[in-house]
């Protein structure tokens, strides 16, 4: 079995060029396979009971209608514990919104999905459709609700039907005490084209057509079966059948670009073609001319280092020459053995995967190669026991893997996070490339621990014993500049090296610990109280952030079942830039993204935040300076245009000051005619 595409990869550079900054700064310390073991957020200790969210109501449509000022000062809206995710994050207000016919009729069935939006200074969550809380239905009237959302992490919609063409819902940010009614999104026919696949003498051929969406998502993780049974879900790949004369048509396509390519046996698969639907929904009229030419393929088998043979291997394979590049891949069957068909003639370069091994590779291999053998060598382990200062063995805790590299103190992410329920403590831990690494053990009541650094080879590494050790406390109140206590701020831990200006960096939130101080957060309560125990043990910095107050560090030295009594710590309040976006044409600038940087200064400085429903956008939490507003429409995200000069906003912040700056986007405006030309 084996499935294959082709495509010309200059035209992804756009894209891809565009998601390599973003994708860079997530991925700069990943390595290793990604994981199938669910992955738990920091452990988060709540010093209050807060109450559940008041349901705010919907807008009144008169109200929503025209921009709106907000009169009352933020700050009334944190006086109260808020409810905190898994993330402890913040939860925020309802999102609503209505899906509806281009004539205004209710959508009901229409499936809504959720996903992080990558912003500069914030952690991707990795935010699942399970559970319901990120993925809904729209109900008889069109209408849909998402409750529970952590407030002011940015989100993209995606919005389906099998009856209408899907599309990008407004990307948003849940606000405080603040419900947002995204209005109506339409679902319409959309786009349609049509083709003709032959043989390369121009008889029709009966194939199978895949016509795929374009994607940017570099954030995007999974197995490929699961993730292509998920864009067949929401729209965004499709098969069509030609028919005898090698005819076929498409219907109910998103605006956006379109992969198309042809395969049927025997032939080889058609270069891919990249189509462009873009504007009102309409026929393509340009048939797509999809050829089948002469089949190439690549045989082999799949074996361990005992020659004995691995089934259920995953073989990828890309040619590197010539252009385009065309990928295919293929399973191993009970005896090793694979084919991968509907390949073009060319050199190929192949990578081969199962659960248990270490990735096999071989480059510069010719079509028509069928004697290939890949060799894949069992991955190695590690085991142990963890205990408590007793000698006890703990019975429940977490390990996660991480990687050390002598060219950098710092660990490395491999996203691999097992939990362990144990009766003595002790624990294993298989499927580990070589490679060296660490553990950071995790349970409750206790400090998180590292283990000893080992190296992997092609073995079990036995012996990684970690005594847990209870951590220290540490405690305070978190006070304004009059001395009013501020409740749901964030108190952190961070190692004596940490700089918070690196949030708003290029690789912001993505660069970690410098001291791999493990992450752990509360938030204070209604009295602004706080108290962290089993906190990580040695010198040390306590962040501190309120929403609307600049943010402090606090060094302190933590030692073991010690209290340190912080005192009262006090937050100034920071400067804020605020007002309302929209187009050139009046109407909001809902689901954008205004851009903020620093004119002033040494260091680099960037921060982003989504339009609402409103229009509306706010920064907080600014040092005085000179900056820069820019405002970017949602459907100019991933390109390299820059606004024109006259819808940057500059302005100069005083301490403390609240400046309000209403933006104008141009860049959809239409051009302007000529004198005497006809439109």
């Amino acid at each position: 079995m084996s499935r294959h595409q082709s495509g010309n990869s200059n035209l992804l550079g756009l894209i891809a060029v565009a998601i390599i900054v973003i994708g860079a700064a997530a991925f700069i310390f990943l390595s290793g396979s990604p994981s199938t073991t669910t992955t738990e957020g920091p452990p988060l200790v709540k010093v209050d009971s807060p109450p559940e969210l008041e349901e705010i109501p919907d807008l009144d449509p008169a109200v929503a209608a025209g921009p709106i000022r907000t009169t009352v000062d933020p700050a009334a809206n944190l006086a109260g514990g808020g409810n905190l995710d898994e993330f402890g994050d913040l939860i925020g207000a309802a999102i609503n919104g209505r899906i509806v016919t281009p004539e205004g009729e209710p959508i009901s069935g229409a499936n809504i999905v959720l996903s992080q939006r990558y912003s500069n200074g914030t952690n991707m969550r990795g935010y699942s459709r399970e559970g319901g809380r990120f993925e809904v239905k729209s109900d008889a009237a069109g209408r849909f609700r998402f409750t529970k959302l952590a407030l002011g992490i940015e989100m993209n919609m995606w919005i389906s039907h099998p009856e209408y063409a899907p599309t990008d819902g407004p990307p948003f940010a849940s606000l405080q005490g603040d419900s947002q009614d995204l209005g109506d999104i339409v679902l319409n026919t959309g786009h349609s084209l049509h083709g003709t696949v032959t043989d390369e003498a121009g008889n029709p051929i009966p194939a199978l057509v895949e016509i795929r969406m374009q994607t940017s998502d570099a954030f995007r993780q999974g197995p490929s079966e699961e993730l292509r049974r998920e864009d067949e879900q929401m729209g965004k790949l499709l098969y069509v059948t030609a028919d005898d004369s090698g005819n076929f048509s498409v219907n109910r396509l998103a605006a956006n670009i379109w992969n198309v390519t042809a395969s049927y046996e025997g032939f080889a698969s058609s270069p891919r073609q990249a189509i462009a639907l873009h504007g009102n929904p309409r026929p393509r009229k340009e048939p797509v001319l999809l050829k089948l030419g002469q089949e190439f393929h690549i045989a082999g088998i799949v074996q361990d280092e005992h020659r004995q043979p691995i089934a259920g291997a995953l073989i990828n394979v890309a040619r590197s020459q010539p252009r385009p590049v065309i990928t295919a891949e293929a399973i191993s069957d009970e005896n090793g053995q694979f084919d991968v068909r509907g390949l073009q003639d060319g050199t190929y370069g192949l990578s081969t995967t199962s659960p248990g091994y270490s990735n096999g590779r071989a480059g510069r291999v010719e079509a028509n190669t069928v004697d290939l053998i890949m060799v894949l060598q069992v991955k190695g382990g590690v085991s142990g026991r963890v205990t408590s200062s007793s000698g006890q063995g703990v019975k429940k805790f977490s390990l996660e893997v991480l990687r050390t590299r002598p060219a950098t103190v710092m660990y490395g992410l491999t996203g691999l996070v097992h939990n362990i329920n144990s009766a003595d403590g002790s624990y294993n831990i298989g499927d580990l490339d070589p490679g060296s690494y660490i553990l950071l053990a995790r349970a409750d009541g206790m400090a998180a621990t590292y283990s000893s650094s080992f190296t992997i080879q092609r073995d079990m590494v036995d012996g990684i014993d970690i005594p847990m050790h209870l951590g220290g406390i540490v405690s305070g109140r978190i006070i304004d500049a009059k001395g009013n206590p501020l409740s749901d701020a964030e108190i952190s831990l961070h190692g004596e090296e940490y700089n918070p200006e690196e949030l708003n960096s290029l690789f912001g939130a993505a660069l970690g610990d410098p001291n791999n101080v493990p992450t752990i957060k509360i938030r204070s309560d209604r009295n602004g109280e706080f108290r962290l125990t089993n906190a990580y043990l040695g010198t040390v910095q306590v962040m501190v952030k309120h929403q609307l107050h600049l943010a402090q560090l606090v060094p302190t030295t933590v030692n073991e079942g010690v209290e340190t009594k912080l005192g009262d710590i006090r937050l100034y309040r920071g400067s804020s830039i605020f007002g309302v976006a929209t187009n050139h044409d009046g109407s909001f600038l809902t689901g954008g993204t205004i851009n903020l940087t620093r004119k002033d200064g040494n260091a680099f400085f960037h921060r982003s935040t989504t339009v609402d429903a409103r229009g509306r956008y706010r920064f907080d939490a600014l040092d005085a300076g000179s900056y820069q507003v820019s405002p970017f429409p949602n459907t100019n995200q991933n390109t390299f245009m820059f606004p024109p000069d006259e819808d940057n906003r500059s302005i100069f912040l005083n301490e403390g000051q609240d400046a309000e700056v209403d933006l104008i986007s141009t860049m959809q405006k239409p051009p302007e005619l000529k004198p005497g030309t006809i439109r």
